[in-house]
């Protein structure tokens, strides 16, 4: 039976052959992470296959990656302020929904390229969400929460002042429309008699036959329906200029003893 060992090639122990399969393992993945901008996986596999103990040629594509790795990967440096201007510690810091810091330490941290989301809290309640977009080879971006302070309450918009209608209003409005009813009553039952009046009046074949006192009662209708129009303009100018002119309600504050 034929066997290798005859051949005098010594075999390789089972931990060297998975060491030497780990580092193929980590160069084909750091190509693929960089490809995909995977930069911060892309640095750890490259740091992993870039050793003495991996084969010459994988170990020197993995060092060269490592440092074109380690000049173009972003990084950032989170800092925060509390609302009194005080640089802030205590402030646990998640990136794009995933913990990242549980206190700010002024560190560099390496970031992969791309859009990300910052989110700051303070004390478990007041919360800054920082966004921003990172390039390769921007390194050492600072990135600052500022808590505000809690905003005061808007101020309380003041109550427009009423403005009562006065008594006044509503007596010398109700004279005006008495009086405007009376001067349509009046001038209707003036037309009516001074139409009586046409009947007895002169004509070319008799002089008038209308008494002296119905012509001058139909007279008085008219004075009076002049008189009442007169009124009834007065009293509702008046009521126009005491409701515009109309005093804004004191506000009265009621003791309770």
């Amino acid at each position: 039976m034929f066997l290798a060992p005859s051949l005098g090639v010594p075999a390789l122990p089972a931990t060297a052959k998975d060491a030497r399969q780990d580092c193929v393992d980590a160069h084909l993945r750091t190509q693929r992470e960089r490809r995909t901008g995977q930069l911060r996986a892309a640095r750890d596999d490259a740091s992993s296959c870039g050793t003495a103990a991996c084969p010459p040629l994988i170990a020197g594509d993995c060092a060269d990656w490592k440092r074109e790795l380690d000049a173009i990967l972003p990084s950032v440096v989170l800092e925060a302020r509390t609302p009194d201007g005080r640089e802030a510690v205590d402030v646990r810091v998640t990136m794009d929904g995933k913990p990242l810091l549980e206190r700010l330490d002024g560190a560099a941290h390496d970031v992969d390229p791309g859009p990300h989301s910052f989110r700051f809290e303070l004390g478990g309640k007041a919360t800054v969400v920082q966004t921003v977009v990172l390039r390769e080879g921007e390194q050492r971006r600072r990135i600052r929460a500022d808590f505000a302070a809690a905003p005061s309450p808007p101020p309380r918009a003041p109550e427009p002042a009423t403005r009562p209608i006065p008594t006044l209003t509503y007596v010398l409005a109700g004279a005006g429309v008495a009086a405007l009813g009376g001067f349509i009553g009046l001038g209707l039952y003036g037309n009516a008699r001074k139409s009586d009046l046409e009947t007895c009046g002169p004509t070319k074949s008799r002089p008038s036959t209308c008494s002296r006192d119905d012509v001058d009662a139909t007279r008085r209708v008219y004075i009076l329906a002049d008189v009442s129009l007169g009124i009834s303009v007065v009293a509702l100018g008046a009521a126009l200029a005491v409701y515009l002119a109309r005093p804004a309600a004191s506000r009265q504050v009621a003791f309770t003893f």
